[in-house]
């Protein structure tokens, strides 16, 4: 018997931007698994424009989590401009993401407002 998974990923892509919403629930034990589904399909579609919407999300992993998560990314997984769409209150979080992943050579932005997160990702340079 299948078992469940706690979170589920989305995408859709248009015009060379993939959007990804990921639901449910993320944990410590899970966030690995949802980042190797996010590359293998980025690797797969050659995106270089990404925008992850986890404003349904359950839970958020810490800052000492997140922070290794963002150090230990793999050196052979895509590298793409990223925004990344959350609710006002994990702002914290997200601005401590955006400083963990600009100090390791990621570019990414954290964003309320798809449409701003829309317009980041689409304009140049990459």
């Amino acid at each position: 018997m299948e078992q469940k998974r706690e979170f589920q990923l989305t995408s859709t892509e248009k015009l060379g931007i993939l959007e990804i919403v990921i639901s449910g629930k993320v944990t410590v034990k899970t966030a690995g698994t949802v980042q190797q589904e996010v590359f293998a399909l980025l690797s797969a579609m050659k995106i270089k424009r990404l925008i992850v919407d986890v404003r349904t999300l359950k839970g958020r992993l810490g800052l000492a989590d997140a922070y290794f998560r963002v150090r230990e990314y793999p050196a052979e997984a895509p590298r793409v401009k990223t925004a990344v769409v959350d609710i006002e209150e994990n702002s914290e979080f997200q601005s401590f993401h955006e400083t963990a992943a600009c100090n390791v050579g990621l570019l990414l932005r954290w964003f309320t407002d798809m449409d701003d997160a829309r317009a980041w990702v689409a304009s140049s340079p990459d």
